[in-house]
């Protein structure tokens, strides 16, 4: 029984430490896209908050989220690929899909540091 409590135990402390980091994160690329953005910053934050629900996505699904045109879409994901918040993962010209890398990268390490658990 007391190895049990200790795994729930661990396992409680990881689920803090990642929420943590999600935060830090979430504060972080604020402020980028704040300080980066300019006018398209309203746009930015939206963007950033639909990632935190839907870490891949494609031009198409930020256009109809953001209500904005394909054109505004498309602008707005190449400048998070700029600041290095999204990252192309297709390698093609068409259909393209971006992912939040470092938002992903924290449950990554959560899951790689307690390995064959």
């Amino acid at each position: 029984m007391l190895k049990k409590s200790r795994g729930v135990e661990e396992v409680s402390d990881e689920a803090i430490n990642t929420s943590r980091r999600i935060l830090v994160l979430r504060e972080q690329h604020r402020d980028l896209i704040n300080s980066s953005l300019g006018s398209s910053a309203t746009s930015g934050m939206r963007l950033l908050e639909y990632l935190y629900e839907q870490p891949i996505v494609n031009i198409r699904l930020v256009e109809k989220r953001l209500k904005s045109s394909f054109v505004t879409a498309n602008k707005l994901v190449e400048q998070f690929v700029k600041l290095e918040i999204l990252r192309e993962t297709t390698g093609g010209q068409r259909n393209r899909r971006y992912s939040y890398e470092p938002y992903l990268m924290l449950f990554e390490s959560s899951v790689t540091s307690h390995p064959g658990e």
